[in-house]
């Protein structure tokens, strides 16, 4: 059941109002009820098996946590049930996400080196729908505990709920046990302005992804499943295009999701905040999927910088690691540069995990990860220069220029990146790179792809993008839209919502809503 499809709207409508209907006491009941049933609805009941024996590794190891006690003896117990429920997750999430990794790596070597020998057969598995999602949901909650953020959840349907909270599992946003606990709990009164804010956010995501993010898959799609039919100027076109889709498509669920909860009376992290305005590809993923970005930064950044091998390396690469090792690592580094080599070793390996956060295959860990810790690298390495070259953008038109500058070359190497993400291996994203600097102007271009009226709508439905996005960077969008006269509230709300039905691509044989990360 697609989160744009009538069935799923459906289901919303009939929750909402019973939601509000029954006693107060009850209604998480309610909730978690939608959400099994919810869950139902995507795939075999059997895969039912996965949240509900990660949520009980979780609740057991918090259960265990909270009784361990004090002491030393009681802390290496505390340790032990912390490890218990974080192993008890990732054996899941591995079985069902990671048990091929070895076998692309194999196929892609013999692949990427034309190595005469036959590929391994991948070994097909059903996964549970947004199982990244509550995963690290559920091993937030354990190390929370752990770390003494938050007490142990002693209802295990409760925890349940939480893990399996149905808005949320789709496509996000990652949940923390202590922001959303209490509100997901206590029962909310009926509030119309709620309900009306959520409403007008549902509507809004479907405006991105049914006409947005729709029309942008019918360039991308057919560009990066062939490259090599196409000219370099369509396939960088493609390029810039899929970063594009891929924001509304996401967003816009996570509008849907956002305004779905908000009804509900529960309100969730946010999880963009105007990405394409940043000045930098580190601002950036301070921008884009910011749940997951708090989410590595707390439990593996942090806890990183805080263990003994990194605590020492500062010191070991002022005197040099060995006197074996070429130039600085046996010479040794000044105390400002240790410090670097440090922080961005640990950031290396953060990058990592959110490569394979995205999934089991190099294109991902290149795609997703690597690249933009090397990004980043580049960024801060580089301070010095780049700030020579800023320095001749004086006055209001220079920094305006520069600021633009700024975002212009972010989008460029954010849409490099993706390449990766949205092609079929590793090796494929390579050959569309290198497609667009080879092909020149042979092949088919971009207007065999998107038809006129197919592409005024686009670049109408973009600009209001760009203004709401700007906007929303200054004010409030929906208080600012509440605060004017009825009727200019009214023509505002008609527009989004025939846009929505008359502009959006949906029908027979199509599914709107298979969003990009509906499988992660």
């Amino acid at each position: 059941m697609g989160i744009t499809s009538l069935y799923y709207f459906c289901l919303l409508a009939v929750g909402i109002s019973i939601y509000y209907i029954i006693p107060k006491k009850c209604r998480w009941v309610w909730i978690l009820v939608l959400s099994v049933g919810y869950f139902l609805t995507t795939g075999s009941a059997l895969l039912l098996l996965f949240p509900v024996l990660q949520t009980g590794a979780a609740y057991l190891s918090g259960i265990g946590m909270d009784k361990a006690g004090d002491g030393e003896e009681a802390q290496n117990s505390k340790k032990g049930w912390m490890l218990t429920g974080v192993t008890g997750n990732l054996i899941c999430l591995v079985i069902c996400k990671y048990l091929n990794f070895g076998l692309y790596t194999y196929n892609g070597f013999i692949d990427l080196f034309n190595i005469d020998a036959q590929p391994l057969d991948i070994i097909r598995i059903a996964v549970p729908i947004g199982m990244s999602f509550y995963t690290l949901s559920l091993i937030g909650y354990v190390l929370d505990i752990y770390y003494g953020g938050i007490e142990a959840e002693r209802d295990p349907l409760r925890l349940l709920t939480y893990s399996m909270y149905f808005p949320a599992i789709v496509s996000g946003p990652i949940l923390r046990y202590g922001d959303i606990g209490k509100s997901l709990f206590e029962g909310h009164s009926y509030d119309h302005k709620q309900i009306t804010f959520g409403l007008q956010r549902i509507f809004w995501g479907c405006f991105k992804v049914l006409v947005i993010s729709s029309r942008l898959n019918g360039i991308t799609a057919p560009v990066f499943g062939n490259s090599g039919e196409y000219s370099s100027l369509t396939l960088m076109l493609a390029a810039l295009a899929f970063v594009m889709e891929l924001y509304t498509n996401f967003s816009g669920s996570i509008d849907i999701i956002m305004g779905a909860s908000e009804c509900l009376g529960i309100k969730l992290p946010e999880n963009f905040n105007s990405p394409f305005l940043s000045k930098s590809v580190q601002e950036f993923w301070r921008r884009w999927h910011i749940t997951l970005g708090d989410w590595v930064k707390v439990f593996i950044f942090y806890p990183l910088l805080r263990t003994e091998y990194f605590r020492e390396l500062p010191a070991r690469l002022k005197k040099g690691l060995s006197d074996k090792l070429p130039g600085r690592l046996s010479t040794g580094f000044s105390k400002k540069t240790a410090k670097t080599v440090t922080t961005f070793t640990a950031m290396f390996i953060l990058w990592l995990s959110v490569g394979l956060w995205h999934g089991g295959s190099w294109k991902y860990l290149v795609g997703s990860g690597i690249l933009h810790w090397f990004y980043i690298l580049l960024e801060e390495t580089g301070e010095p220069l780049w700030s020579k070259l800023r320095a001749p953008f004086k006055g209001r038109v220079g920094a305006f220029v520069l600021r633009v500058w700024q975002s212009v070359r972010t989008y460029l190497l954010i849409s490099i990146a993706f390449v990766f993400f949205n092609s079929g291996s590793l090796r494929a994203g390579f050959s569309m790179l290198a497609d667009m600097i080879a092909n020149g102007s042979e092949g088919m271009n971009a207007s065999a792809l998107i038809a006129g009226k197919d592409a005024v709508i686009l670049i109408f439905s973009l600009l209001i993008l760009s203004a709401v996005d700007l906007a929303h960077t200054l004010t409030d969008v929906r208080e600012w839209i509440a605060a004017r006269p009825l009727p200019v509230r009214w023509i505002i709300y008609y527009a989004l919502i025939f846009m929505v039905i008359l502009l959006g691509n949906y029908g027979p044989g199509y599914d709107a809503a298979e969003f990009i990360y509906r499988g992660f």
